[in-house]
This record gives structure tokens, C-alpha cells and sequence, in this order.
């Protein structure tokens, strides 16, 4: 069976199959299968994922931004159709009754502009304030000149990929959404915040570590693996990951990071500790699923949230005054 990525038409909302879709954001979301960003909250405590879980997260002007900028970077050809900038006046009434209209700073308190968000979004397009575009396309024109990042991004077989999968050693459904998937190679877009180091090396492996960002590489990795292997696709014979970074205040540093899952790469060590998180994750929700409790903090021997001495840690240490 030759490669595919099947179209929304082919996909089961109810009980996803195996394999790669094409799907808009509002059908892959609600669709069943552990993903990344919620499934790392058992990380915190069972508790939270629970509740994340029964109460995705509702839809934020930062996230918002984000599927701005990766349609910038990713799906230019794209860009016109999913978004519109807002108009910079709206006709107003003249202060009088017989005042011709007047063009007004647009706002979204006025009527006027308010009628025509909803008209254009009835016809499927995002509004957005020019600025914001601009700054997306600025950002975007820094990756877009590496020629590392075109070599990335040019002839994939696909953006924003929609993957599904059952996890072998739980049996729990999982899914992801894939940047760039290209000849079964990963690319994985982030936008970074330039205090602190930013895109810098060890600033990066720091922010892999903190924000586990590893396990989720391992964890898609994983994942378009077994996709590969149900259809007996071949893989690429050094399976990678590829994070192109970009920085988010001007002048818009870049960088590109690629880790091997190879045994004999320097970079292994993410792939190997990365799925150590996530299976420990995915570990989690199968044990409390099971049990159906989701405590807080502190769990004990019996899967509750237990008293605990607060013995100090070692990183804090005590000035004792005698």
C-alpha cells in the first residue's frame, strides 16, 4: 500500500483508525486518543489531567496567534483563506442627523464592527489585526531564509498531520498533530522567548528539559513509527527530529536542533529519556483509569493524596540562628 495521508472524509470521529488525516482543528481536538498536551498534566498530579481532560482548554489569543504563524510558515499558499486583517475605520454616523458618515478608529465595542466579525467568520475567516500579521510574517521570513529550513519544509508530504495510534505496551489510543512529516521524518515548528538565551544551544536543551519537550518528541516519534509499521511503509533508516526554532522579539534569532533515534547519536539520550516520561505519563493514566481515582498531591500505597513530612530539599538551604 503506497503512502497516504487520507482526507477528512475518510476519518472516523468517533473511533479513530490508525493512520494519517488531513484535518481542520475543530474535528481533530475533540476526537478521542491521549495527546500530548494533556496527557503531561498527570505529570503534575492525576488530578489535573483529569480535570483537563474533562475540561479541554478553551481556545486562547496566544493559541490563536500560534495557528497564525504556523499557517505563515507552513501553508502560506493558505494564508488569504483562513485569515483577513481587520479594516483600520468602520462609517460611523455624523454627529448631527444630517452629518455625512465619518470614518471612526475601528473598534469592537461599535455594532458595526461587531456585525462584520460574525459575517466573516460565517464565511470561515479569522480576523486579525494587521500588526499581528506582520509580526508573524516578520518572524517567519528569518526560518524561511535558512536553507537548512527550506530543505526542511520543501516537498513535504504534509502540514499539520494528523496522526492516530494505539500504544502497544498500555493499549491506550493516541494522537498527535505533526508540523511537517516528510519522507517519515518529523519537523516541529517553536516559537521561543528571546530573554534567557532564547534559541541559544544550551538555553534550548534547557527549555527541552523543562518543558518536556523530549517526551513529547519521543511520543510523536513513537507514534508516526507505528503508523509506518501497521501500513509496512519503510522508515527512514536513522528515524529523526527536527525543532525549528524562531525567537519572538526582533531581530528573530533562529536555529535549527535535530536529534537521532540511533543508538550510536550524541542525541539519543533525548529519544531514551523522552520516552521514559511519556510512557511513565501514559504509565499513569492506565493505573489511575483503572483504579478511577485521580488524587492530588503526595499520592500513598493506596492511591490517595497521604500526609507528607516536609523534610527540606537540597536546594534550599537553612541559616540556622542559634
Amino acid at each position: 500500500m503506497p503512502f497516504e495521508i487520507k482526507p477528512a472524509s475518510e476519518f472516523n470521529p468517533e473511533a479513530p483508525e490508525i493512520g494519517f488525516y488531513d484535518l481542520s482543528e475543530e474535528v481533530y481536538r475533540p476526537a478521542p486518543g491521549e495527546n500530548w498536551s494533556t496527557m503531561k498534566n498527570i505529570g503534575r498530579t492525576p488530578k489535573k489531567y483529569k480535570y483537563r481532560k474533562d475540561n479541554p482548554s478553551k481556545r486562547t489569543p496566544a493559541m490563536a496567534f500560534g495557528n497564525l504563524f504556523h499557517t505563515v510558515v507552513l501553508e502560506p499558499h493558505l494564508l488569504d483563506k483562513r485569515y483577513t486583517p481587520f479594516p483600520e475605520t468602520y462609517p460611523a454616523k455624523g454627529k448631527k442627523v444630517a452629518d455625512p458618515d465619518i470614518d471612526k478608529k475601528w473598534t469592537m465595542n461599535a455594532k458595526f464592527c461587531k456585525e462584520w466579525v460574525e459575517d466573516i467568520q460565517e464565511k470561515g475567516l479569522e480576523p486579525f489585526k494587521q500588526s499581528d500579521i506582520n509580526y508573524a510574517k516578520a518572524m517567519a521570513r528569518e526560518l524561511l531564509d535558512l536553507e537548512d529550513a527550506q530543505e526542511i519544509l520543501e516537498g513535504a508530504d504534509g502540514y499539520e498531520v494528523s496522526c492516530f495510534w494505539t500504544n502497544e505496551k498500555y493499549q491506550i489510543p493516541c494522537k498527535c498533530k505533526l508540523d511537517i512529516l516528510k519522507n517519515g521524518q518529523i519537523g516541529d515548528l517553536k516559537k521561543i522567548t528571546s530573554s534567557g538565551g532564547g534559541a541559544e544551544w544550551e538555553s534550548f536543551s534547557r527549555a527541552v528539559r523543562s518543558y518536556g519537550y523530549h517526551g513529547q518528541a519521543a511520543f510523536y516519534r513513537d507514534g508516526v513509527n507505528a503508523v509506518y509499521e501497521h501500513f509496512k511503509w519503510p522508515l527512514p533508516e536513522i528515524p529523526m527530529w527536527r525543532w525549528l526554532v524562531v525567537e519572538d522579539e526582533a531581530p528573530y534569532d533562529t536555529a535549527i536542533y535535530s536529534i537521532f533515534d540511533h543508538t550510536q547519536a550524541e542525541s539519543y539520550q533525548w529519544f531514551e529519556a523522552g520516552r521514559e516520561l511519556y510512557l511513565f505519563y501514559l504509565g499513569q493514566i492506565h493505573l489511575y483509569r483503572d483504579k478511577n481515582v485521580w488524587p492530588s498531591y503526595n499520592v500513598g500505597p493506596g492511591q490517595t493524596t497521604e500526609d507528607f513530612e516536609l523534610t527540606i530539599p537540597d536546594w534550599l538551604k537553612l541559616g540556622i540562628v542559634r
